[in-house]
């Protein structure tokens, strides 16, 4: 196999570094060190993005719909704080890591971490399980690669009921739009995710331990975090 080389303007030839030397270091990385990295990055992004009241949010909206600022005041009486994600067009899936792994930190739910490690593992040998044959992986995998990952992908209903049915995590999601309702009276609509009962944290028959612990507002195009009060 020939050398890579880069060819000046001048004639000159120079080596071109390979990515063994340039990211050899890479393998020596573990899982621990890769989530402490992602906790750090996290932190750090916590500290430049703090929680903001709702009337921030109203403040957009000042000169815009009626009844959007009907719908804040709304919120406002359930929810305490909102937190910005950026829009990149990742907004659901940092909105949802983000306040899962505040979760996490808050609770120290070793139990919770080592279900949630399982479920993201034993995906592949559930669907080879389910007598899934391994071209249908590639038509799955193409989808996320071609509808999920790529930034500025708007994730929709079916992005967040598999998210939450693989992971097992309720989420609920909390509509922000013009919509009016039928009653004549100003309501905000949501959305509860609920994976099966059997996959659900700490599932053990009761309501309240069912109800989602994530709870993000959606915008048209955009995903934030809510605060419940």
């Amino acid at each position: 196999m020939q050398n890579e080389k880069a060819v000046w303007g001048d004639g000159e030839i120079e080596p071109v570094t390979g990515p063994e030397s340039e990211f050899g270091e890479w393998g020596n990385f573990g899982d621990d060190d890769i989530m402490q990295q992602q906790f750090s990055i996290q932190a750090e992004e916590a500290k430049k993005v703090p929680f903001e009241p709702l009337c921030s949010l109203a403040a957009e909206y000042q000169s815009g719909s009626p009844i959007l600022l009907e719908k804040i005041k709304v919120l406002d009486e359930k929810y305490a704080a909102i937190r910005r994600t950026r829009g990149d067009g990742n907004c659901f899936f940092r909105s949802f890591m983000f306040s899962y792994l505040e979760h996490i930190l808050e609770c120290q739910d070793q139990a919770e971490i080592d279900r949630i490690k399982a479920n993201v593992e034993k995906s592949r040998k559930a669907l080879q399980t389910l007598g899934y044959a391994e071209l249908t992986f590639e038509d799955f995998f193409s989808f996320c690669k071609s509808s999920v990952e790529p930034m500025g992908e708007e994730s929709d209903h079916v992005h967040i009921t598999a998210l939450s049915d693989a992971l097992g995590i309720p989420i609920r999601v909390v509509y922000l739009d013009r919509s009016s309702c039928d009653t004549g009276g100003v309501s905000v609509n949501h959305h509860d995710f609920m994976p099966v009962a059997g996959d659900l944290p700490n599932a053990s028959g009761s309501s309240e331990k069912n109800n989602p612990f994530i709870t993000l507002l959606y915008r048209p195009g955009h995903y934030d975090i809510l605060y419940p009060k």
